[in-house]
């Protein structure tokens, strides 16, 4: 198993089975811009 982490503006992306299959990372704003853009882009996956 590989461990995984997410910071401000990083969010994992996941299966169905809940197993990280990449992520999406944002940066250039404020922690809270940033982090809005990447929950954003999931959402539109």
């Amino acid at each position: 198993m590989v461990a995984s982490f997410s910071f401000p503006g990083g969010i994992p992306i996941k299966d169905d089975s809940g197993m990280v299959v990449g992520a999406i990372g944002v940066s250039g704003s404020t922690v809270e811009d940033d982090h809005a853009v990447a929950e954003a882009g999931l959402a539109a996956c």
